[in-house]
């Protein structure tokens, strides 16, 4: 039943919630990049009690890491940064309401919402 039934009916909205997430999540992880809390990381130890937490990603968000001594020394690093990143967040959120475009051409209702009382 949910192989006839339900799936060719949610698969749009599951491909369009994906790539629209992909966004929100660069987004977010920027975010965290800024305030150097990273994807993935080491621990490396200090001389003294302590330990060091150090970036090990290659992540575009993680160039966010020295933002602060960045924007006033080297302008263009975070700025090129923000604008890679703002244009990918544009590039996922047109291609996810292109693809809703497109379901609903061929499907012949909205894959925005869920039209369960249809006469």
């Amino acid at each position: 039943m949910f192989k006839n039934y339900y799936f060719p009916v949610v698969i749009p909205h599951i491909i369009i919630l994906i790539i629209n997430d992909m966004g929100r999540i660069l987004f977010l992880i920027a975010q965290l990049g800024v305030v150097h809390i990273y994807v993935t990381h080491k621990f490396i130890s200090n001389e003294g009690p302590g330990y060091d937490v150090v970036n090990s990603s290659l992540a575009w968000p993680t160039m966010f890491e020295t933002i602060t001594a960045d924007i006033f020394s080297y302008e263009w690093i975070p700025f090129s940064v923000i604008g890679a990143i703002a244009w990918t967040i544009y590039t996922f959120n047109m291609f996810a309401d292109g693809l809703q475009k497109f379901f609903e051409k061929n499907t012949g209702h909205s894959a925005r919402t869920f039209n369960f009382m249809k006469n």
